[in-house]
């Protein structure tokens, strides 16, 4: 059996129907070994791409409902990693102060009692 000239990581894509508002297309994409579903739609000068990718189709010679994708520009949920571990999501955040020690001698270590107790109703 010959092998295919074409590489591995292969990204393509079926359009099989149009979107409910006719003003895109269904598609199922094959990459990375994985079946995806989704829509594509044309892009409009102006306006925002909130998700998904900005990828162009380039039609196959003979089958125009088979695509090759190229991603021009992969969307954030698709570039970012998950962070490795909790301690991850903590780093680049100030560090908590505000436990349980700290809400319950509030009053001892500041003495706000005995402000209240005087009269003296400033914040500072």
């Amino acid at each position: 059996m010959a092998e295919s000239s074409k590489p591995a990581g292969r990204d393509v894509a079926l359009l099989y129907a149009p979107t409910d508002d006719g003003k895109g297309a269904r598609v199922v994409r094959a990459r990375d070994g994985a079946l995806e579903t989704g829509e594509v739609r044309p892009v409009k000068d102006g306006q925002p791409i909130n998700r998904g990718e900005l990828v162009r189709l380039l039609p196959r010679e003979g089958t125009p409902a088979i695509c090759d994708v190229e991603v021009l520009h992969a969307s954030a949920e698709a570039s970012a990693e998950p962070p490795a571990s909790p301690d991850a999501l903590a780093r680049g955040r100030p560090a908590q102060v505000a436990n349980d020690d700290y809400r319950t001698n509030w009053d001892r270590t500041f003495g706000a009692s005995a402000r209240r107790a005087k009269g003296d109703r400033s914040l500072n």
